[in-house]
């Protein structure tokens, strides 16, 4: 989620750590250098993480968490 959460990206969670994460999708490019990340929690509901863009290569981004989590 991103522009004040006028816009929002569907990506493919790939892998998780306390320091950040990998994502897969096919509209990267258009990704902002920061953005929140939100991971559906299976219940209806989603945790929430500020992210930073560390690498993107095609349909593939490393993030890093820039929040307190």
């Amino acid at each position: 989620m991103f522009n004040d959460g006028a816009s929002v990206l569907e990506v493919a969670l790939r892998d998780i750590s306390p320091a950040g994460a990998r994502i897969a999708g096919a509209e990267l490019t258009g990704l902002p250098s920061t953005f929140e990340l939100r991971i559906p929690d299976g219940l209806g509901g989603y945790s929430a993480r500020r992210a930073l863009v560390v690498w993107c290569k095609g349909a593939a981004a490393g993030l890093t968490f820039i929040d307190e989590g």
